[in-house]
């Protein structure tokens, strides 16, 4: 499949986000199990039905949701003051934060304002803790770079995504990055897909999208008339959408597919 760009999604297939969140999560709990005996993984439980549900109530959840902000995102992210949307969500999360915090930790008999604050902290430290890459992406992406020219698109809050992407060290092979937040188009909507194209100056059927999700990346590059290659890396859902050109598992298939 001779190609001249390879375009690449960021979340759950060049860095762990599923996995980093739960972990992140789990840890933090820990510090309500020695404070006051709650059982983490039942204070996790409780905080990711929380943090699900108030951030539905978001004055611009369907700006954050086409764009790609999740509820974890909200409760350690940063945001950008000058963007329309985003500067509201950056003056909306921390009453958020502190809701989704409080409200759990009262639901398993803790009244603690000054502890869901200690705690609310505690996960956006160990969630930054744990930007990095998987052990396939940098290897892949500087041996693709040789022959290939590569972008990234990803979806999410700009300010998010580029410390993810600075922390965990992959930015040096893109010489293109495009972020939904920075131009209001998500994943899957085909402009998103037009607008890198025409920034690589390179025409759809020279390029290929590799990605975790069917919904977003395969269902995107299929209506921008890119070829899609899905990753499906072991134990993590990519969940229902179109089926893909090719399927891998790690992106070590990635060279020998695109040759």
């Amino acid at each position: 499949m001779p190609v001249t760009a390879v375009i690449f999604d960021l979340d759950d297939t060049l860095i762990p986000e599923e996995n980093s969140e739960q972990a992140a999560l789990l840890a933090a709990c820990t510090l309500a199990r020695a404070r006051f005996g709650i059982p983490e993984e039942e204070l996790k439980a409780t905080v990711a039905a929380r943090a699900a549900q108030l951030w539905r109530t978001n004055p611009v959840y369907e700006t954050s949701d086409q764009i790609g902000v999740s509820c974890y995102e909200a409760l350690w992210g940063r945001f950008d003051a000058a963007d329309e949307h985003l500067g509201v969500l950056r003056d909306w999360v921390p009453a958020f934060r502190r809701e989704v915090w409080r409200g759990s930790l009262s639901k398993h008999g803790v009244d603690d304002g000054a502890f869901a604050t200690e705690i609310g902290r505690a996960f956006q430290a160990q969630r930054r803790a744990r930007i990095s890459s998987f052990n396939d992406a940098a290897p892949v992406l500087a041996d693709l770079k040789k022959r290939h020219r590569l972008a990234l698109l990803t979806n999410g809050a700009p300010l998010v995504q580029r410390e993810k992407l600075d922390g965990c060290g992959l930015a040096v092979f893109f010489e293109l990055v495009v972020i939904s937040g920075d131009i209001g188009i998500g994943k899957p909507d085909r402009r998103v897909f037009d607008h890198t194209l025409k920034l690589l100056k390179v025409r759809a059927g020279d390029a290929v999208m590799v990605g975790n999700s069917p919904k977003r990346d395969i269902a995107g590059a299929r209506n921008a008339g890119v070829r899609s290659v899905l990753i499906r890396r072991p134990g993590l859902s990519s969940g229902d959408g179109p089926s893909p050109d090719f399927v891998i598992s790690s992106l070590e298939e990635l060279p020998g597919l695109l040759e």
